[in-house]
């Protein structure tokens, strides 16, 4: 269990992300890699290796107007293939099966900074 995990955080809306951010450092996680689209997503992910990320937050749905869990689905599939001992939590408004934990935005940010800890 990562009591101080270096995470990668996918999510599209900035001050969710900002909000995340802030509550998993202040509980002792380095986000030590951010991403607002699919694209940013997708080119960062070949740096999660040297960042020693051991944990990646990721939004199902990171293009505008798309609730489809695509964008969350391909990029854990990605991550599964280039680093399979990295932690998955589905992050999404809408129930996401690709990640090794599922939580619910809305939820009180406390659970995710507790998943962090508990993967």
């Amino acid at each position: 269990m990562p009591t101080h995990a270096k995470v990668f955080l996918a999510e599209d809306d900035a001050m969710i992300r900002m909000f995340a951010c802030e509550s998993l450092q202040e509980n002792g996680h380095a986000v030590v890699a951010e991403a607002g689209t699919l694209q940013e997503a997708l080119d960062t992910l070949p740096k999660l290796g040297s960042l020693m990320v051991d944990v990646a937050v990721v939004d199902g749905n990171l293009t505008k107007n798309d609730r489809s869990g695509k964008d969350g689905s391909t990029i854990a599939s990605k991550i599964r293939s280039l680093f399979p001992s990295i932690k998955i939590i589905a992050w999404s408004g809408q129930p996401q099966t690709w990640g090794d934990l599922m939580l619910m935005k809305g939820s009180p940010v406390s659970e995710l900074t507790g998943a962090v800890t508990g993967l």
